[in-house]
């Protein structure tokens, strides 16, 4: 009877012991690691592409002539008035003005058979046709003093630089013969740059004058320059930056900060900052949950014990997302639980500031 009753006290003490380690275990609750939200000024931006060009640039022509001598070499840096090139242009002109009665054959040639119509509508007035013609003839060349003639003449001219800017090209040397099909030099203001960029037709709404940018490029890595959207063109194209028949619309941004590493033709991102928020609550995505209905909560740990928050997100970053409302910046949230919680569940945290705080309910 005895070895009986001691196997029976023995099983009760056993499932006491399972009991009481199985209860202990779910008095301590689940694992859980917690972060504080992070509070920061963040951006909503629209990013794009482009290129770097001159604000002020000048391709400069002349006439005709041969070259004779070049004063610059691409690259120079010039001053407004400054000597680029010497030329000799050859100007031809007729040798002689026609006489007043050539001039006036000429006038009654161009009347023909509407000279007797005319005369008499002029007769109205107290006028005759005569006097029209020999009042037009002198202003169509006929003087009696003898004209200048320019025909052959060689004339020295001097192209100077119209603004102070870089020579950017140069297409002529001592002893070319030159034309008007093609500009002798180009100069260009690298003080004064800006960036052409393409911006989405789905975006363009939320571009506006005055907008701040960073600007980063290839060409210029350890760089970021900062610029300010200066003029939005009124209508779209396609785009020439991309291979797809994407309609975009060209926005001007002004660089603040030009200096010599940058060059015309540079390509370039752009971020545009559309949206600047100060004091956002920012939490890792992996805090952020949904439920069926896809209301977006968190679980904020109080007290031992995991609270259900419904929250309201914002402005995306690239590890990050903003909370505009549905907690404090002194939460602590839980992250990384594989397991779904439930409103009020015993959590154990893992790592964490281990400071409580109420739940602000």
């Amino acid at each position: 009877m005895k070895k009986y009753l001691a196997v029976i006290i023995v099983s009760i003490a056993v499932l006491a012991a399972v009991l009481f380690s199985t209860q202990a275990i779910m008095s301590a609750g689940a694992n859980v690691h917690v972060v504080t939200p992070s509070v920061a000024t963040v951006y909503r931006s629209v990013n794009c592409r482009g290129q770097i060009e001159a604000g002020n640039t000048r391709d400069i022509f002349v006439s005709g002539g041969t070259v004779e001598k070049v004063h610059v070499e691409i690259g120079d840096k010039v001053k407004k008035g400054d000597l680029l090139i010497t030329f000799e242009q050859t100007v031809s002109r007729y040798d002689a003005a026609p006489a007043a009665n050539d001039s006036s054959a000429a006038i009654e040639d161009l009347l023909g058979e509407n000279a007797d119509a005319l005369s008499g509508l002029l007769g109205q007035y107290g006028s005759d046709i005569q006097s029209v013609i020999n009042q037009l003839a002198p202003a169509l060349g006929g003087s009696s003093s003898s004209p200048q003639t320019y025909d052959g003449a060689e004339m020295t001219q001097n192209i100077t630089a119209p603004f102070s800017g870089t020579i950017t090209a140069l297409n002529a040397k001592a002893g070319d013969r030159v034309t008007s099909s093609r500009a002798v030099v180009s100069i260009a203001d690298l003080t004064d740059l800006y960036v052409k960029a393409q911006v989405s037709e789905s975006y363009i709404s939320e571009i506006e004058t005055g907008q701040r940018v960073k600007i980063t490029g290839e060409g210029f890595r350890d760089i970021t320059y900062e610029g300010t959207v200066s003029k939005i063109y009124p209508t779209a194209t396609k785009s020439s930056l991309s291979t797809q028949s994407e309609m975009v619309v060209p926005v001007e941004i002004k660089i603040k900060n030009a200096d010599e590493a940058l060059k015309p033709g540079f390509s370039v991102s752009a971020e545009i900052r559309t949206v600047r928020k100060e004091n956002s609550i920012l939490l890792p995505y992996e805090a952020l949950r949904q439920d069926e209905e896809n209301r977006e909560y968190v679980y904020v740990a109080v007290y031992g014990r995991a609270y259900k928050r419904y929250v309201t997100s914002g402005i995306e970053l690239a590890d990050e997302v903003s909370i505009d409302a549905g907690i404090l910046p002194e939460y602590r949230i839980i992250v990384g639980e594989d397991r779904e919680l439930e409103d009020r569940a015993r959590v154990n945290i893992l790592a964490s500031d281990q400071s409580e705080q109420t739940a602000g309910e």
